[in-house]
């Protein structure tokens, strides 16, 4: 289940959930063109809320090429899968041959990126600040 929600001027947001309480949850943000990805956090301790702080970090880019024009599948190390959540906001990830796809705001860490149709992934790591790139051989 996934729930958009938006914030209040002092940068929170509430949700309920209805039906069967899940084991665990997490919660992503994007914000100023920073991404945050929180981790799994049962459900007894999410209960008494969720916090995501960006700070600083989340300032990564990552460039993305494609010989033939791919749709591009992007997965962090712990499972946010980045692709599904931007063509949830409606600004699906798309590499173009005569122009590379640049993804901005990215945590620092390990990413799997593919073209769609069951490609190999390449791995890449995202620096917390600069930017890495990755060439897709479809």
């Amino acid at each position: 289940m996934l729930r958009l929600l938006t914030t209040t001027f002092d940068g929170t947001a509430t949700a309920s959930l209805d039906g069967d309480e899940p084991p665990a949850v997490r919660a992503a943000a994007y914000a100023g063109g920073v991404w945050t990805l929180g981790s799994w956090t049962p459900w007894d301790a999410a209960q008494q809320g969720l916090s995501l702080a960006s700070g600083s970090a989340g300032r990564g880019v990552l460039v993305v090429t494609s010989a033939q024009g791919a749709a591009v599948k992007l997965l962090s190390a712990d499972g946010w899968d980045l692709s599904w959540l931007y063509q949830y906001l409606g600004a699906p990830l798309q590499a173009a041959p005569a122009k590379p796809l640049e993804i901005q705001g990215l945590p620092a860490g390990a990413y799997a990126v593919s073209a769609g149709g069951g490609q190999p992934a390449v791995p890449v790591s995202v620096p917390d600040a600069g930017s890495v790139a990755a060439q897709l051989n479809e």
